[in-house]
C-alpha cells in the first residue's frame, strides 16, 4: 500500500492504492465534529456542501458530534441545522455516519444516556444516513464498519471527560470482525484512541477513519505547514490536555493499513472553557477525500 498526501483550502486529498482489490479509482469524502449549536452559524456547513458537491463523492462519511449536546435535541433551529446537514450529505452521495459521545452523552446522565439512540435512529431514517452502530454498510468496492464508542468508552476523570480505550479493545476482541479480502474494508470510529492491541485487532483492514479531535485547536495556515512537515500533533486535544501527539492528518501504520483523522467542520466545541472557543474562527471547515486508486495508475 502506498499513500500520499495534498492540501488545497480545506480539502485534504489521500491517495491509497489498496494491494489491487479495485478496477477502478473510488472517492470517499469524510466530514464531522459540526458539534451543531447556538454558537455554530453553518456558515463553515455551506462552505463544506460546496466543496462536497464538486468532489462528487462515492461515499460520504460523517465521523460524528454532529450536535454539541444531547439538550440541542430540544432546540428546534438546532434540529432543522441537524436535518439539513444530513439530507444535503444524502443527496450527493450514499452517507454512512457514526456516533459520538457529544451526539448522547453530554451533559445528559448516565441513567438517561440511550434514551436519545431512537431520536438519532429517527431522524437517520428520514434524512436517509445509514447510521452504523457496530454494524457494516457494504458498496460493490467498498465494506465500512461503523464502531459505535457506548457509554463506557467515555469515563468522568478529575472533572473532565476522558477516552477509555481499553474499552475499545476489550470489545473488538469480542466483536471478532472478519475483513473481506476482495473489498476495500475501512473502520470508521468518532474517537482514535487506540491501545497497540486494537491496532492488531484492526490490522486487516486498509482504512481506520476517525473525528474528534479538531485537528488538535491548529489555527488555519500552522495546520498546512505541520501537514508538510509531517506532524501530527496539535496544541490541544479534545480533553483540553496540551500537544496531543496525534490529532491530524494520515499516516501508515503498518504495510497495509492506514489511519486518517479528520480535522472536523469547527476547531472546538461550545461544551470547550471559553478561551478556547474564539479558535473557532480561526479554522474553516475541512473535508477529507480518501481516493482509492487501482496499482496501474497509483
Amino acid at each position: 500500500m502506498s499513500l500520499k498526501e495534498t492540501a488545497f483550502y480545506k480539502v485534504r486529498h489521500y491517495y491509497i492504492q489498496p494491494e489491487a482489490k479495485i478496477k477502478d479509482r473510488v472517492n470517499v469524502a469524510i466530514l464531522g465534529d459540526f458539534h451543531i449549536s447556538p454558537i455554530v452559524t453553518g456558515r463553515q456547513n455551506y462552505e463544506a456542501y460546496k466543496r462536497l458537491i464538486k468532489l462528487e463523492p462515492e461515499l460520504i462519511v460523517l465521523q460524528g458530534d454532529l450536535i454539541d449536546s444531547p439538550t440541542e435535541f430540544f432546540d428546534e433551529e438546532s434540529v432543522k441545522k441537524l436535518k439539513d446537514t444530513l439530507k444535503m450529505c444524502a443527496r450527493i452521495a450514499p452517507t454512512v455516519m457514526v456516533l459520538g459521545g457529544h451526539d448522547y452523552i453530554i451533559p445528559i446522565e448516565p441513567a438517561a444516556l440511550m434514551d436519545v439512540i431512537p431520536l438519532w435512529k429517527e431522524i437517520c431514517e428520514e434524512c436517509k444516513v445509514h447510521l452504523l452502530m457496530d454494524e457494516w454498510y457494504e458498496t460493490d468496492t467498498l465494506r465500512v464498519f461503523g464502531f459505535f464508542q457506548d457509554k463506557d468508552f467515555t469515563i468522568q476523570e478529575d472533572g473532565e471527560l476522558r477516552d477509555n480505550p481499553e474499552v475499545m479493545e476489550k470489545r473488538l476482541a469480542d466483536l471478532k470482525l472478519e475483513p473481506e479480502p476482495d473489498k476495500i474494508n475501512w473502520f470508521v470510529s468518532h474517537s482514535p484512541s487506540m491501545t497497540r492491541r486494537t491496532k492488531r485487532y484492526l490490522k486487516n483492514f486498509d482504512v481506520l477513519s476517525f473525528g474528534h479531535t479538531h485537528g488538535g485547536c491548529v489555527p488555519i495556515g500552522l495546520d498546512f505547514i505541520m501537514d508538510k512537515l509531517n506532524l501530527h500533533g496539535g496544541l490541544v486535544s479534545p480533553d483540553k490536555k496540551p500537544f496531543p501527539k496525534v490529532a491530524r492528518g494520515a499516516k501508515q501504520i503498518s504495510d497495509d493499513t492506514s489511519m486518517v483523522i479528520n480535522s472536523g467542520m469547527i476547531a472546538t466545541h461550545y461544551s470547550a472553557k471559553k478561551p478556547l472557543q474564539y479558535l473557532n474562527m480561526l479554522k474553516k471547515g475541512e473535508i477529507t477525500e480518501i481516493v482509492f486508486e487501482p496499482p496501474e495508475t497509483a
